[in-house]
């Protein structure tokens, strides 16, 4: 289910939650929130105390054990959670850059990024307060990040980060401890590139920076899972022994910063050059977005209305290697569902090479006829010895070793054709089944991860060992087992 426009409300009912690492532990207890459209919304406490685990549940990374979370008035875990995320956009603590062009970086944030443009990047760093320094770059929105965007100083690559948030145009926007990490230089930069990108969206702010929340900001005190305070900064100030004023006087030891500060952070800082120098011109290549090709797979997910659903509604059944390729819903009244698949049946469903795989079956098939009838033809052309006339035994002689000779050139071309069209058709499926796998995979509940039976290395090795042994079954092994059965029916 999709919504035709989103606002922006969202509402916690009664929410409580565990991680399923430590069910015994109530991170959240019992919460009511209200984060209303088209302002900021500020969480702030100690560490543990279950900020970051409500932006975690507003993007579902996990559900909740109770209670119901509401977006604009419907719930949250019947909404098509690929396009609930597109929604989105976050900004956390660590970005995370690939080793691509600045472009690709910005781009990746939407989910069909090989359809934007460079019009569309641009206005996404303008906002993010970073195409000048962009511009003044040898190569521009061309110039190659490195590893995990190391050539950018932690402020640049946070911008980089706000930008790539924003290409989407979000209508929520999360902001999870987005500027902590920084130094004071890159912290004001990063807060005037913040203050652009709240304008006209529902902003959630998760900081136990307290400096830079402003006087309108609707602010939600949290302590040990439980909202303990509610207000604007000014109503919060004014409760003695409040929790506000004890995380006030404990994060906030420096004066408060003049407002004139970010208005003029351009003419105190200048442009940031020295990575002008040091960055090396990027390969023809660097535009290219094989870093993420496999997403470009549709996973949209629209679940029954008549599902119900739990924080286990999204899991993969592990009856068989191939279940990853298939995700389920929870039903009333109904056991968990157990899915086989036909080897027919997913080659149908997932090939997308069956007429060069159907070739190759017919290859398999003329290649199994040769065997035999070489046999046939062999036992004719020696059976010509035995003929007394010497023009009919030339005759015959001649005929038969015309017919070895067709035989061997038919054996040659059907057998090229049936290795090549087999393993070419098996191994372009085998990569399909893992992009589909990775698919799936992204698509589950952060809680999935968190069991030992779905641990980095095992996933790792369905995705690869696994597939390829597929490859292998629909290839050299079903080749081999048609040809055995052609040449046996054929030769008896």
């Amino acid at each position: 289910f999709k919504l035709p426009k989103i606002e922006g409300n969202i509402d916690f009912n009664q929410i409580s939650f565990s991680y399923p690492s430590r069910p015994d532990t109530w991170v959240l207890r019992n919460i009511d929130i209200h984060i209303p459209a088209y302002q900021t919304t500020v969480f702030v406490g100690e560490s543990g105390s279950g900020k970051s685990t409500i932006a975690q549940l507003i993007q579902r990374l996990y559900e909740p054990d109770e209670g119901l979370i509401m977006l604009d008035g419907r719930e949250l875990r019947i909404l098509n959670i690929s396009w609930l995320r597109q929604q989105i956009g976050v900004v956390s603590q660590e970005p995370v850059l690939f080793d691509d062009t600045i472009f690709a970086n910005v781009a990746y944030g939407r989910a069909d990024y090989w359809n934007t443009t460079m019009e569309e990047v641009e206005d996404a760093c303008k906002l993010a307060c970073i195409h000048d320094f962009i511009t003044e770059l040898p190569q521009g929105y061309n110039t190659s990040l490195g590893d995990m965007g190391k050539k950018l100083s932690g402020g640049q690559r946070q911008r980089i980060a706000i930008a790539r948030a924003l290409i989407k145009d979000p209508a929520i926007l999360i902001l999870d401890e987005a500027s902590s990490a920084l130094d004071t230089t890159s912290d004001l930069m990063v807060q005037e590139a913040l203050e652009n990108c709240r304008k006209n969206r529902t902003t959630i702010v998760i900081t136990h920076q307290l400096k830079y929340i402003g006087d309108s900001d609707l602010v939600y005190v949290l302590h040990e899972g439980e909202i303990v305070e509610t207000g604007t900064k000014s109503q919060l100030l004014n409760i003695n022994n409040g929790y506000y004023n004890k995380l006030s006087v404990e994060h906030s030891p420096h004066p408060k910063r003049r407002t004139h500060e970010l208005d003029s952070i351009n003419k105190r800082l200048g442009t940031p050059t020295s990575l002008q120098s040091n960055i090396p011109t990027p390969s023809p290549k660097a535009k290219s977005f094989t870093t993420l090709d496999f997403l470009s797979v549709d996973l949209s997910i629209t679940p029954p209305p008549s599902a119900t659903f739990s924080r286990k509604s999204w899991y993969l059944d592990e009856s068989t290697d191939m279940d990853m390729l298939q995700e389920t819903a929870t039903y009333p009244k109904t056991k968990k569902p157990k899915f086989q698949f036909p080897i027919l049946k997913l080659i149908r469903d997932t090939m997308d090479s069956k007429p060069l795989y159907f070739v190759g079956l017919i290859a398999t098939i003329i290649n199994g006829f040769v065997m035999p009838v070489f046999s046939f033809v062999l036992a004719n052309l020696l059976n010509t010895y035995s003929i007394p006339d010497k023009d009919e035994l030339v005759s015959k002689s001649r005929e038969f070793a015309l017919y070895v000779l067709l035989i061997a050139a038919i054996n040659g071309i059907s057998s090229h054709f049936k290795y090549y069209l087999l393993e070419r058709a098996s191994e372009r499926w085998a990569v399909r089944l893992r992009h589909l796998g990775f698919g799936r995979i992204i698509r589950q509940p952060q809680s999935w991860f968190d069991k030992p039976e779905n641990a980095t290395g095992k996933v790792t090795t369905i995705l690869t060992t696994d597939t390829e042994s597929s490859k292998n079954l629909v290839g050299h092994f079903a080749g081999n087992v048609i040809f055995g059965m052609v040449s046996l029916f054929v030769g008896i």
